[in-house]
C-alpha cells in the first residue's frame, strides 16, 4: 500500500491530464468550448489591457503543436490545449478591438443634443432614450460616441418619440463610472461592448425633427 501511494503521489499532473485526454479522444470536441471559455475568462480577468501583439500566439502555438506530433504526442496535446485557450483569448481581444468606440471620460455642460431614437425605455420615474449617431456641439465627430442614453425624469409614455425619429433637446452628458469596489459590476465595460459612450439627463421637452422612416 505504501508503494502504491508513493507511486501515485509522484505522478506528474500534466502527464496525468494528457493521458486522460488521450483516453477521451472521442470527447475532444466537447472540451473545445471549455478551453475557449477559459481563454475568454482569462482575458477579462486581467487587470490591464493586453497588447494586440499577443494575437500571434494562437497561430504560433498551433504550428508548434502540429510539428510536435511526430516527436511527442503528449507535448502536442498540451500545445493543442494551449492553442484552444489562446483562441478564446484572441477572440475576446479581437471583439474588443472591433467594438472600439469613443466614450466620455468627463461631464459635458448643458447643450443641445441631436440624435436618432434607437430604443425607448419606459421607467417608473420617467423616460429613457437611447440615441444612435448623436450630434454634440462640444465634441468633434471623431470623439462623439456611437450611442448615448439619456434620462428624462419629467416625461412619460405619452411624450416618447417613435423609434427611428430624429430628435433634439437640451441635456447634460457624462461618462460611465468605474466599479465602486473591487469585483463590483463594471458598467463602463458593459457599455463599451454595447457601443454606449455616455449617459445623460434632461428636463427639456423632446422635439421631433424628422419622423421615423
Amino acid at each position: 500500500m505504501y508503494n502504491i501511494i508513493t507511486s501515485n503521489a509522484s505522478v506528474n499532473p500534466l502527464t496525468a491530464i494528457v493521458e486522460n485526454l488521450q483516453r477521451e479522444r472521442s470527447r475532444w470536441p466537447l472540451w473545445l468550448p471549455v478551453a475557449l471559455a477559459g481563454g475568454i475568462v482569462f482575458y477579462f480577468a486581467l487587470p490591464f489591457e493586453p497588447s494586440a501583439d499577443l494575437l500571434v500566439l494562437t497561430p504560433l502555438l498551433a504550428v508548434l503543436a502540429w510539428f510536435a506530433r511526430p516527436f511527442s504526442w503528449k507535448t502536442a496535446i498540451a500545445l493543442f490545449i494551449l492553442t484552444a485557450i489562446s483562441m478564446g483569448f484572441s477572440a475576446a481581444k479581437i471583439e474588443t478591438i472591433v467594438d472600439k468606440n469613443p466614450m466620455l471620460d468627463d461631464a459635458l455642460p448643458m447643450q443641445p443634443v441631436l440624435g436618432r431614437v434607437f430604443s425607448t425605455d419606459i421607467m417608473p420615474d420617467g423616460l429613457r432614450l437611447t440615441l444612435i449617431h448623436p450630434k454634440i456641439p462640444s465634441l468633434s465627430p471623431t470623439d462623439t460616441p456611437e450611442k448615448i442614453r439619456v434620462k428624462f425624469a419629467e416625461l412619460d409614455f405619452g411624450d416618447a418619440p417613435p423609434t427611428g425619429a430624429e430628435v433634439s433637446f437640451m441635456g447634460m452628458l457624462n461618462g460611465f463610472s468605474p466599479p465602486v469596489a473591487p469585483g463590483a459590476a463594471d458598467f463602463r465595460r458593459q457599455a463599451y461592448f454595447q457601443h454606449l459612450g455616455a449617459l445623460g439627463w434632461s428636463r427639456d421637452t423632446i422635439k421631433v425633427l424628422d419622423p421615423a422612416p
